[in-house]
């Protein structure tokens, strides 16, 4: 089989669906993208890793968005490796809520008591 189908040597061939993949170029079966990669569309292509601010699972057709006031690492595997940016609190994965007016926290701080007031 071609890349981007899977099946016996000598056929038949059935197409890798999103979110698997075999880019051998020879008779095997369509593998699933690992966490923190996905794959959009059928056929020939390899998975490709999420980028910083989204996360994905196993077998993932499409990356994630973490939630608002978070991001992550590229390749992340789940809304859990989403940690709150420099003035946001909240626990890994949100969600992330903004410190008070004239405050601020460092990043992945989880509690508001980590919102200090700002000089000045």
């Amino acid at each position: 089989c071609n890349a981007g189908y899977a099946g016996p040597a000598g056929g038949p061939c059935t197409v890798c669906e999103p979110g698997t993949a075999n880019d051998s170029g020879q008779a095997g079966p369509c593998l699933e993208c690992a966490p923190g990669t996905y794959k959009t569309s059928a056929g020939p292509g390899v998975c490709l890793e999420c980028l910083a601010g989204s996360y994905a699972p196993q077998a993932a057709s499409s990356c994630s968005a973490c939630p608002e006031g978070s991001t992550s690492a590229p390749g992340s595997a789940s809304q859990a490796s989403c940690l709150c940016n420099a003035g946001y609190v909240g626990e890994p994965g949100g969600p992330c809520r903004a410190c008070p007016q004239f405050s601020s926290a460092p990043p992945t701080s989880a509690l508001l008591s980590n919102c200090t007031c700002n000089a000045g």
